[in-house]
């Protein structure tokens, strides 16, 4: 947890914070119960225990269908690449001027490097700050959730997308086996230890 993080009804409460379940804000233990082994603000609370009493519960909603998520990280790869093609054209353009081979060659595996930390950083940073949401998940009305159902932490928002980058290499075998698990997840999913679920 951020150190200038407090607790949404305690100012002065910036130790044992947890986020709640359910919609993800910040809270100290004093705000917080725990109801099935995860913790509820006082709002989140009342709803899961209709849920809970209903037969309905949010944590095991069925999980996104692999189409939905196909489309979510088409839409965020647009939104990142137009950007940086962009930035790439612009940026190559001008080593143009130049005639050195080995400069250009530079230039390309420079901009190569900050789209791949562009893509981590925005998916890194939207699952953190929108619950588990980018724009294309969003969009699909679909996100991403830690094993257990409870909101990412810092080390699995960022661990996802990086894992992505070196299995993206292998192409869709990234996905594989998501098509033959009843969770559906794919080797990101597996090495971060998240889910991606219907929101």
């Amino acid at each position: 947890m951020e150190a200038n993080v407090h607790c949404l009804n305690h100012f002065d409460a910036i130790e044992g914070l947890q986020h709640c379940a359910r919609c993800g804000r910040v809270f100290c233990n004093d705000c917080l119960v725990t109801i099935g082994g995860l913790p509820y603000c006082a709002v989140c609370k009342n709803e899961q225990v209709r849920d809970v009493q209903s037969g309905v519960d949010p944590i095991f909603t069925p999980y996104a269908h692999l189409g939905r998520r196909f489309i979510a990280f088409i839409i965020d790869n647009i939104v990142v690449g137009i950007p940086m093609q962009i930035f790439s054209g612009v940026f190559q353009a001008s080593t143009m001027l130049f005639k050195s081979v080995p400069l250009q060659l530079a230039v390309i595996g420079v901009v190569t490097l900050l789209s791949i930390a562009a893509a981590v950083a925005y998916e890194a940073l939207m699952l953190l700050k929108r619950n588990g949401q980018t724009i294309g998940k969003l969009a699909m009305q679909i996100r991403v959730v830690r094993a257990d159902g409870a909101p990412l932490s810092k080390r699995e928002a960022w661990l996802r997308p990086v894992v992505r980058i070196f299995t993206g290499l292998l192409c869709f075998a990234d996905y594989f086996p998501a098509f033959f698990t009843a969770e559906k997840t794919a080797i990101h999913d597996m090495a971060a230890g998240t889910r991606v679920i219907n929101a």
